[in-house]
């Protein structure tokens, strides 16, 4: 029998530290150390970016367009966890009449760039100060891991978007395969801790599944999503540095022993059959309807009461 175990694999890209968000604590150089205490538990290792440029390159013969939005220009875009900016940098080149701001924890985005983009340094968990009906497309990818409350983060998407303007999502979905010997699996049990410290922290890992339905709780409409198959053994590096840096950022005290345990029990998992073939990178796209919700139930109201009065009205005539 077999089990399949959801996973968040290479999917973040706010790694590094906000060190006035976060406790000061005993040692700040010590990275196992700022990790107990920093909202985003990547810290700075100065191999990140190096993996961020490698998997926007994989993601961008993936996903092919750029966006998956009705619209076809664009006067404001916001990118959300930019990263070293792949994406914001390749929109803003498309699109040269557009504002395009990427905005992130760390300074590692690169010094040249399209003039009519600008990067933006920030804690989102600070708010985003942005006004109502700015953008016309809000992009944000691979903050799973890296969120509080996903709520009001997207409610605050709403906000900023202009009516019919679109938000997109990307992440990573990941499946691992199991035997009858699961239980007594390493790397089962390495995910398993994974989501658990992550949980802890109270920023929950794997949330890609549910950004349809947090989307539209949120008002959203017109939601599309995409799951993208990706070749794991095409991107096995990818995939190794990708568990390491999660462990060295959730689990306590993590060493260059821990290190050699992830890829032995990823490499044993591969000879044993147990890694599915197939990553999955989820695209969800949706839009701000051009007639708001509240505004239909404002009219409902109105005609409610118009016709209650009426009703009340007529009432005496009729005795």
């Amino acid at each position: 029998m077999l089990h399949s175990d959801p996973l968040s694999g290479d999917a973040e890209e706010m790694y590094s530290i906000d060190e006035t968000a976060s406790t000061v604590s005993a040692d700040p150089d010590d990275p196992a150390e700022m990790c107990r205490t920093a909202d985003y538990f990547l810290t700075g290792d100065p191999n990140e970016p190096d993996r961020l440029d490698d998997m926007w390159e994989r993601e961008r013969v993936l996903l092919g367009p750029l966006h998956r939005s009705k619209l076809n220009k664009f006067r404001q875009i916001l990118d959300i966890g930019t990263g070293t900016g792949g994406w914001a940098i390749e929109i803003a080149y498309a699109h040269p009449s557009a504002s395009v701001i990427g905005f992130d924890i760390s300074n590692i985005q690169p010094e040249w760039g399209p003039s009519n983009l600008a990067w933006q340094l920030g804690d989102l968990h600070d708010g985003l100060n942005y006004d109502n009906h700015q953008f016309d497309l809000v992009h944000i990818s691979h903050m799973d891991g890296c969120i509080r409350r996903w709520d009001e983060l997207l409610g605050n998407v709403y906000r900023m978007l202009k009516r019919g303007g679109y938000v997109e999502l990307l992440d990573y979905g990941f499946t691992i395969e199991y035997g009858e010997e699961r239980e007594t699996t390493y790397l089962s049990s390495l995910m398993t801790d994974l989501q658990r410290a992550a949980e802890d922290r109270g920023t929950p890992l794997n949330m890609a599944p549910l950004y349809s339905r947090q989307l539209q709780s949120v008002g959203f409409r017109d939601i599309i999503q995409e799951k993208i198959s990706v070749d794991v053994f095409q991107n096995m590096d990818l995939v190794r540095r990708s568990l390491n840096a999660y462990a060295k950022g959730l689990l306590v005290a993590p060493d260059a022993t821990q290190s050699l345990k992830n890829e032995a029990s990823l490499k044993a998992c591969l000879a044993a059959g147990q890694l599915k073939e197939g990553d999955r990178l989820i695209l969800v796209c949706a839009q701000k309807p051009l007639q708001e919700d509240h505004g239909l139930k404002i009219l409902f109201y109105v005609w409610l009461n118009a016709w209650t009065w009426l009703v009340s009205y007529s009432l005496p005539d009729m005795v």
